[in-house]
């Protein structure tokens, strides 16, 4: 055998069995190279990292050696702060902007407004968000496509109004009295937790996922 190192590409001499030596058969001089060009052994953010799928950046394995940070899928805006959370990217930003300038920022950044799956999330979102700027923020979820049928950006129905309370089974921590569609209010926001419907032309903060 012939020692070689990890990501260079080296030929080795085959190994024979004794009984070729004896037979006194040719050597392979010409055996193809070996490549040891390994693949990237992970990091903090991936799945099965042993650091789990919310190590960020600064992560040390279990002998404190600095492990890099997976790149992110969005294109972090300069004024924004982008974060890793349950293998999903977020970009929070406390700058104040309309519903449609919001959408924009995050389709160039390469993501759409956040769509909000649960409680565990929302409740770090407006933690998150308290830190960065003030908790009251844009999420994709709008009623402008018909109005009462709210949608977050993929099109996926999360509530409607005129549907029989039992059958809004996603999760939708309204407060009370909302959405009431108060002037044409369409968009959504996040605010200490409890969602409201906003005129889309008001400017809040926002968040966008990858």
């Amino acid at each position: 055998m012939c020692a070689v190192a990890v990501v260079l590409a080296v030929a080795c001499l085959p190994e024979r069995d004794l009984a070729s030596y004896a037979a006194g058969l040719p050597l392979q001089v010409n055996a193809p190279a070996i490549s040891l060009e390994r693949e990237d052994a992970g990091t903090g953010d991936s799945p099965g990292s042993p650091l789990g799928p919310d190590a960020g950046p600064g992560a040390a394995d279990a002998g404190g050696a600095a492990l890099p940070r997976a790149p992110s899928r969005l294109a972090c805006r300069q004024e924004c702060e982008c974060e890793l959370r349950a293998g999903r990217d977020f970009m929070l930003c406390g700058t104040p902007v309309t519903y449609s300038l919001a959408t924009d920022r995050c389709e160039r950044a390469g993501g759409t407004l956040v769509s909000i799956e649960d409680a565990a999330e929302n409740s770090w979102l407006s933690r998150r968000m308290a830190a960065v700027a003030e908790d009251d923020f844009w999420t994709s979820a709008t009623d402008a496509e018909d109005e009462g049928t709210w949608r977050w950006a993929d099109g996926r129905v999360f509530y409607e109004d005129a549907a029989d309370a039992a059958s809004n089974l996603g999760f939708a921590p309204w407060d009370a009295g909302q959405p009431n569609d108060l002037n044409g209010e369409d968009c959504m926001r996040s605010t200490g937790g409890v969602w409201r419907d906003l005129d889309c032309a008001d400017a809040i903060a926002f968040v966008c996922q990858g």
